[in-house]
């Protein structure tokens, strides 16, 4: 992938049902960092690692209860993202495709 800040919205297959979210990759130099918003918090992701269209970061989700750490890996392109993200309730399966409304010019 190029040098950019992508933005895919997500939908994370809860046991409590879909819940939509946000993923920000910000690439420059062959660094990789961003953010995830998920349940209306937003969390920076660490760890990234993206190499050949295979993703893999950490952070924490956080609900009204509490907060949830996690692990994810998948792969991404410029217009898609799957994800695994393990956490110590379970695995649970995300994807998304690139956000049009925030990739348009400003």
């Amino acid at each position: 992938m190029r040098d950019g800040t992508y933005h895919y919205a997500i939908r994370l297959h809860a046991p409590i049902g879909l819940r939509y979210g946000m993923l920000e990759l910000c690439i420059q130099d062959r660094t990789v960092s961003g953010a995830l918003t998920m349940f209306s918090q937003t969390h920076p992701i660490t760890d990234v690692c993206l190499q050949d269209g295979k993703l893999c970061f950490g952070g924490q989700m956080q609900t009204l209860l509490y907060f949830l750490p996690y692990r994810a890996r998948g792969t991404v392109d410029a217009g898609r993202v799957e994800l695994e993200l393990r956490t110590e309730k379970g695995c649970f399966r995300a994807e998304g495709s690139v956000d049009l409304e925030k990739e348009k010019p400003v």
